[in-house]
């Protein structure tokens, strides 16, 4: 009995979860100030050439002019959202949005279309009009729209949230993880060099340990240089983060081991040239 209560249990437990993650967890939507009641809001995306159309889930849509609206390749996103991007489209009384599966899609979806534009419908799918242009990525911050504010009378419109977008296809947090480990692990091949060129006395052409540290030091100096710019740099500053004492303190422990090379390097270029004045010295007398 007691067994098959737990599977019972188990199975539920199972198909909540499995209902939760198909939930799409990513979001963009535009807030309409100012909208009359007896008006509804639809997004506008522009097609892009491997797109195709699809049929609408709401079967209300047909036949109404919002439907077949094609001005300029802008079409409304129901009928794109079966594409290479898949979305889901939502709309409320003053508001409209798309649900994506995935960060990464949210991401693309913003990339590829750029912008979208607001038609403005009443209650049997006739346009009242369109607004301009809203971009989905931001002009001032390294960043895609993920929330907007939209003022039906004056037709402005503000970004009230947004998410920072990807470096090269990597988002910001692999790659300071892939910085930080590549920089720990060329940090101790260097550290222990530099022990056993300093505890055996070795003797290395300086160009050659020149050449050698500096290959070495690689991931950390550009680890350094995207963590600065980042903060430096309000465009990379995305969510404006302060340049702090705990940010560059942070700094110091990441590159730690880098920081005792580079004064194990002094130490021993400095043992050196005593090494080679002694030498010479002995030599003249």
């Amino acid at each position: 009995m007691r067994r098959y209560k737990f599977m019972i249990v188990a199975l539920i437990l199972g198909t909540v979860c499995m209902l939760c993650g198909c939930r799409p967890d990513r979001m963009f939507e535009v807030e309409c100030d100012g909208l009359p009641e007896d008006e509804s809001v639809f997004m506008l995306i522009e097609r892009g050439q491997d797109d195709e159309l699809t049929d609408a889930e709401d079967m209300a849509l047909y036949g109404t002019e919002i439907w077949s609206y094609d001005k300029d390749g802008m079409v409304t996103a129901d009928r794109l959202c079966q594409n290479d991007i898949p979305f889901d489209v939502y709309r409320s009384d003053a508001s409209a949005g798309l649900y994506f599966n995935t960060k990464d899609y949210q991401l693309s979806f913003c990339e590829k279309y750029r912008y979208i534009k607001l038609a403005f419908c009443d209650t049997n799918g006739r346009i009242i009009k369109v607004s301009d242009e809203l971009p989905l990525l931001c002009e001032d911050k390294y960043a895609a729209v993920e929330d907007l504010e939209y003022d039906c009378k004056t037709g402005e419109y503000t970004v009230t949230k947004m998410i920072e977008r990807k470096y090269l296809g990597i988002d910001r947090l692999t790659l300071t993880l892939c910085f930080t480990l590549l920089s720990w692990v060329s940090d101790i091949i260097l550290f222990v060099i530099l022990i056993v060129c300093m505890k055996k006395r070795v003797s290395i052409k300086r160009p050659t340990f020149c050449v050698t540290f500096g290959v070495l030091s690689l991931c950390n100096v550009l680890s350094l240089m995207f963590m600065i710019v980042s903060r430096a740099v309000p465009y990379y500053n995305v969510y404006n983060k302060k340049f702090n004492f705990e940010f560059v303190s942070g700094l110091i422990i990441d590159n730690a081991l880098w920081i005792i090379c580079i004064a194990m390097l002094i130490m021993y270029v400095r043992r050196q040239r005593e090494k080679s004045l002694t030498y010479n010295e002995s030599k003249n007398i």
